[in-house]
């Protein structure tokens, strides 16, 4: 038997998941700013080539702090010794959560959660 998942308004649907919407928008967030920065400190001063080249500029950097912001964020929570593996879930929540989002195939995912 196939089972059909329900569709996005009924009650048998699983919320949203909160934390990993805020983990992802806060790099967002974060290279959006940066690429503001960028752009504005191009019209007070610092030097950007003329052209099409500025227009790539500010994109290019904010997709790239957006990666890195998020990279980091995963090292430190993933790859670091424990006391320090809050830094990568501060930088990556600012605070709005604690939890950590389960990353995995999806039968993995909801055999953990069930167990939780």
């Amino acid at each position: 038997m196939v089972r059909r998942s329900a569709p996005f308004d009924t009650p048998e649907r699983e919320p949203m998941n909160l934390p990993a919407n805020i983990r992802t928008l806060i790099p967002v967030i974060v290279g959006v700013i940066v690429g503001a920065a960028v752009h504005h400190a191009s019209s007070r001063g610092i030097v950007i080539p003329e052209g099409s080249l500025a227009e790539v500029v500010t994109p290019v950097v904010s997709g790239a702090v957006t990666v890195a912001y998020f990279a980091a964020g995963r090292f430190l929570e993933t790859r670091v010794p424990a006391r320090v593996r809050t830094v990568g879930r501060v930088l990556l929540t600012w605070g709005l959560t604690r939890q950590t989002p389960a990353y995995g195939p999806a039968g993995e995912v909801e055999a953990s959660r069930a167990a939780a």
